[in-house]
């Protein structure tokens, strides 16, 4: 499925203040 770029850059954004990974496999399966 395709993801939103506008909701995957918020999404991005809070994993980098948070320190979550944010390489795409660590969501998308």
């Amino acid at each position: 499925y395709q993801v939103e770029p506008l909701k995957m850059g918020q999404c991005v954004n809070c994993h980098r203040k948070n320190g979550a990974p944010t390489d795409c496999a660590a969501c998308h399966h």
